[in-house]
């Protein structure tokens, strides 16, 4: 990227934020690097709290479902997003605290058991005071509840949804977005807990009339959640069960992280992943598979799979690189005439600045060089004045 400025100080400070997915087979996730110079300091990671309705009506409405399609959302998030967990039924059931460690949260789903009545109030508040407490730019609460506010008496059903009002209108104060799925039978009502979508700039769904929970999920993380990862392959809808092979190609070299997540509309089974990493594990879930890997040494995973009859599966890939960005500056002097009057004015100092965004590890590669860079923004400050540019073969 060259840009030119008229600047008068040789003082030079840059933004970039990656967002843009590189083509086919390579995706970063958000990551907000300041530069001066040499200096890079760490990402500002984004915060969720995962809010999970645990009344006893969940039994009856796809519960096992919903901690399913929670799992498949853990993995779904970019790398290094905080997570916190809270289950409500008639009083608070479980809390894991924001950036808890991925076993911890996985233990917590497992025992995760529907009983009680539904006291979304305080539900909404504790994962509300969950985030308050802590600093960073984006935080999110996505909920998935069956049916409305309902506890034994008149009088404490009424408190709970005051409750619950205040809850999100605190969120909304804080900049906290609350995206709700509803599931079940009442999924396609108007239900009011909804209204905590709208109120703080989330999104609400709805089973049945926006798929099923999976889809759902899926629809969150790519429309509102915005999550960058790249589609690497499609086994489309046919009548037979059958196994599925792939090889998925990791095509710069010193990847930090990689993660392959499978995902099948009805179901898919028996991953087993061949690969090069300094460590691994593959997860499973009803719906989902994911491939987790730690400095990544080869440039391919092999992954077999087996998928079940009438069922598509889409595998997607995320990976993370440390990146250094390379500044180059030249300035000269542009002597401007003026027209009516033919005097030459005073010389104008011009800037002209050259950015790339070098891999740290392994290959020592110019990451914009990727094809899907070109055209990404940039964003940055030259003594202080903010200003934009695009990536143009690869600078």
């Amino acid at each position: 990227m060259v840009k030119k400025l008229v600047v008068f100080r040789k003082r030079l400070k840059a933004w970039y934020k990656i967002f843009v997915i590189p083509m086919v087979s390579i995706c970063f996730f958000a990551v907000p690097v300041f530069v001066r110079g040499e200096e890079i300091s760490s990402p500002r990671d984004s915060q969720v709290v995962f809010l999970l309705d645990g009344s006893n009506s969940m039994n009856s409405h796809g519960g096992s479902l919903a901690v399913d399609g929670l799992r498949q959302m853990l993995y779904s998030l970019p790398f290094h997003t905080q997570v916190g967990f809270a289950v409500y039924n008639t009083e608070i059931q479980c809390q894991i605290e924001v950036g808890a460690p991925f076993d911890q949260l996985e233990e917590a789903f497992h025992k995760v058991e529907y009983t009680g009545y539904t006291n979304a109030g305080l539900g909404l508040e504790r994962a509300v005071s969950m985030l308050s407490k802590r600093e960073g730019k984006e935080k999110r609460i996505i909920m998935i509840s069956d049916g409305e506010i309902a506890l034994r008496g008149k009088e404490e059903t009424a408190e709970s949804k005051e409750q619950f009002i205040k809850a999100y209108e605190s969120a909304r104060e804080k900049g906290i977005e609350i995206h709700i799925i509803a599931i079940g039978e009442e999924a396609d009502k108007e239900m009011e807990i909804l209204e905590a979508a709208r109120a703080t700039g989330g999104k609400a769904y709805k089973e049945g009339a926006q798929g099923t929970l999976s889809q759902m999920i899926e629809n969150l993380v790519k429309e509102e959640l915005k999550v960058p990862r790249r589609s690497v392959g499609t086994a489309s809808l046919e009548r037979e069960s059958g196994r599925g092979e792939w090889d998925i190609d990791i095509p710069v070299k010193g990847a930090l992280r990689a993660r392959i997540l499978l995902i099948g509309s009805q179901g898919v089974s028996n991953v087993q992943a061949s690969y090069m990493a300094e460590k691994g594990q593959v997860i499973t879930g009803e719906r989902f598979a994911a491939v987790d890997l730690e400095k990544p040494q080869g440039d391919r995973v092999h992954l077999v799979f087996d998928k079940r009859e009438n069922t598509g599966v889409d595998a997607y890939l995320m990976l993370e690189y440390e990146g250094a960005l390379s500044v180059e500056t030249s300035f000269e002097k542009v002597q401007k005439e003026e027209k009516e009057q033919g005097k030459s004015m005073e010389a104008t100092p011009i800037l002209h600045l050259s950015m790339r965004l070098m891999n740290q590890h392994g290959e020592r590669k110019n990451l914009w060089e990727t094809e899907g860079y070109q055209g990404h923004p940039v964003f940055y400050e030259v003594n202080g004045q903010p200003f934009e540019g695009k990536v143009e073969e690869g600078i």
